[in-house]
């Protein structure tokens, strides 16, 4: 499933969003502080002896890699209060000592760790948090030899074969590591074969599950479905009372048009002797 869109860019000014939620961030370094969207819903510092009881629940810490033990006590004291949303490491080229520099800060059981080389992945994440959008959006994407790494700003990993994925392989080669994560993290972008993905098209993708009831949304995206399962239903020679496990009145209110949750459209199907997506095809025909 691929699709272009356009970028919804948050960057023209603090008061261009209506954030949800307001986050807090300790960023101790002014070179990384300069790459922090500037909007109203963040509240930067830099001395890391502020403490966390006023912080809220939405608290971030931005450093560089030797900063670490620095901000060791605050990141602490917020991780064990379930503030604690995030870690922002920069990798440089002391990464690979990383496990090392964790140990002696005493932080190896944060688990909202990331460690990223893209200066936006932090920002990202912030306005994400902001709007309450943390699972809908990106945060870093990696690809790494055939694979491709997405990584939500609530901290969640999908990774896709690029091979198996029915757009993605048709990507050359050269040009899979030549994408682009729009600035808000909506989407990856291939400029090269205008191909663009999301969170919610990867996970349909890897989730059957989740195919089947964004299916089920788009099919009743339309007034006309209630009327084309009492079609289908009739077509079949079913009364509204004939479909086992759910009761006429159930099927009456949607065939005059309320939403059939994923469980009674399998319920429907089986009446039918169909699978759910044999089934969804003839009434959307019929639609």
């Amino acid at each position: 499933m691929t699709t272009t869109r356009a970028n919804l860019d948050w960057h023209t000014g603090p008061d261009m969003i209506a954030p949800r939620r307001a986050v807090s961030v300790l960023v101790p370094n002014p070179e990384l502080a300069s790459d922090l969207p500037r909007l109203s819903c963040i509240r930067q510092f830099s001395d890391p002896g502020v403490g966390t009881p006023d912080m809220g629940t939405y608290v971030f810490v931005v450093v560089s890699l030797l900063e670490l033990p620095h901000v060791a006590a605050f990141t602490r004291e917020a991780n064990q209060r379930h503030h604690l949303r995030g870690l922002f490491v920069r990798d440089d080229l002391n990464s690979h000592l990383l496990p090392q520099i964790l140990q002696r800060a005493n932080l190896r059981t944060v688990n909202s760790l990331v460690v990223h080389s893209d200066p936006a992945v932090p920002g990202r994440v912030l306005r994400a948090f902001c709007m309450g959008a943390e699972d809908s959006l990106l945060a870093d994407v990696r690809v790494i030899r055939d694979r491709l790494f997405l990584l939500s700003a609530s901290g969640e990993t999908l990774e896709i074969l690029m091979g198996e994925h029915p757009a993605l392989r048709t990507i050359p080669q050269p040009d899979r590591h030549r994408f682009e994560v729009a600035s808000d993290g909506a989407y990856v972008h291939w400029p090269t074969s205008d191909i663009h993905l999301d969170l919610q098209e990867a996970r349909v993708f890897l989730d059957p599950e989740e195919r089947e009831r964004v299916r089920a949304r788009t099919a009743q995206g339309t007034g006309r479905f209630g009327r084309a399962v009492a079609a289908q239903r009739r077509r079949h020679g079913l009364r509204q009372r004939d479909v086992p496990g759910l009761s006429e009145r159930q099927v009456r209110r949607y065939e005059q048009g309320a939403r059939v949750p994923l469980s009674s459209l399998r319920l429907l199907a089986r009446a039918h002797g169909m699978d759910l997506d044999t089934y969804l095809d003839e009434v959307a025909a019929l639609a």
